[in-house]
């Protein structure tokens, strides 16, 4: 009988569980993927403002004044809201102004704000926990610039997806408290992408499984074993696309062009977009088909993400997810440039 109560109780707790997982704000996207600029500033405020208990973040920067002003309204209705930030900004060629989040205003209004521990060259992962239960993984920052365009720079080409796996939201919550309070990790065997912890391998691993077609958004493209991988995957017959936008970092030289070129004659197509920034970091694999899936996350294809970072993403099979994702990708596809440059 103490047997049987003890698996109805467990069964009940499950169902608890799930469901609040499953508790999302209202009018949520069913596929649950949030496309920028298109969606804009809404999605993320609607998460920060569903939190009853807490909010952890990890923004890398916080500037944009929007989203400050309602992590201080949630703050000031008693939320519990942790905020991770990087200690370095990279800041483009000829960029003069800041762009630091300004900690002491958010410290100033209750929230508990820390910078990204120092054996991290910088703190880039893109994360937003809601009262522990579900989480949105994005690639995009949460600056102005990722949201509006203005007279110098367009809006910024990101997604974020929603995390209601339970496991998943633990383990996003246990990394959390160790970066929060600067512990080391080993993350090698985990359910998500960490960088440094496992480095370019969840890529590669991914590019060795295509059997059709592997589409990616990506910022850069400078690591010589994952350009290599998708060069190689091109010569075999794998539609390789590759979007990304001209001289990502304002740097009089684009480093990017050499492994452009090397996957295009390899086979490959390459894609420029001028109409966004192209800010994303997506892999899509094997779309249209039943074993498709998408990675997504913040890490760039060069050394430093990838091995000196705290970087993270998820790989999903999740159809819905893949479906709209690879629906803006064939969108923007059509709308790049494909005319091969010099190296």
């Amino acid at each position: 009988m103490h047997s049987l109560k003890t698996k109805i109780w467990s069964f009940f707790v499950a169902i608890i569980i799930c469901t609040t997982a499953l508790a999302l704000p209202p009018e949520w996207p069913t596929d649950g993927i949030i496309v920028e600029p298109d969606m804009n500033r809404a999605p993320l405020i609607a998460a920060f403002r569903d939190a009853q208990k807490s909010l952890k973040i990890s923004a890398y920067k916080l500037t944009d004044k929007s989203i400050i002003a309602v992590l201080e309204e949630v703050a000031k209705k008693g939320v519990s809201v942790d905020v991770l930030v990087t200690r370095s900004i990279f800041k483009r060629q000829g960029e003069t102004k800041s762009d630091e989040t300004p900690l002491d205003r958010l410290k100033k209004a209750g929230i508990n704000v820390h910078q990204s521990p120092e054996f991290y060259a910088q703190t880039h992962h893109k994360m937003i926990l809601v009262d522990d239960t579900y989480a949105l993984i994005g690639t995009g920052n949460m600056g102005t610039g990722s949201f509006d365009e203005s007279k110098d720079r367009k809006a910024e080409r990101d997604f974020w997806i929603t995390v209601t796996n339970v496991p998943q939201v633990h383990e996003l919550k246990t990394v959390f408290k160790a970066d929060f309070e600067g512990h080391r990790t080993n993350l090698k065997h985990s359910l998500l992408v960490w960088s440094p912890d496992q480095g370019r391998t969840p890529f590669t691993n991914l590019i060795k499984s295509a059997t059709k077609n592997i589409w990616i958004y990506q910022q850069d493209i400078e690591d010589p074993e994952i350009a290599g991988a998708l060069a190689h995957a091109a010569r075999n017959g794998i539609d390789v696309r590759l979007m990304m936008m001209p001289n990502p970092f304002n740097k009089p030289k684009d480093g990017n062009i050499p492994h452009q070129e090397m996957i295009r004659q390899a086979g490959g197509k390459v894609g420029l977009i001028t109409h966004v920034v192209g800010h994303a970091k997506v892999m899509l694999v094997d779309v249209g088909t039943p074993h498709a899936k998408v990675y997504l996350g913040s890490a760039n294809f060069y050394p430093p993400s990838l091995d000196k970072n705290r970087e993270l993403g998820i790989v999903t099979s999740d159809q819905p997810a893949i479906s709209r994702i690879s629906s803006v990708f064939e969108d923007d596809w059509h709308q790049a440039d494909f005319t091969p440059r010099e190296l």
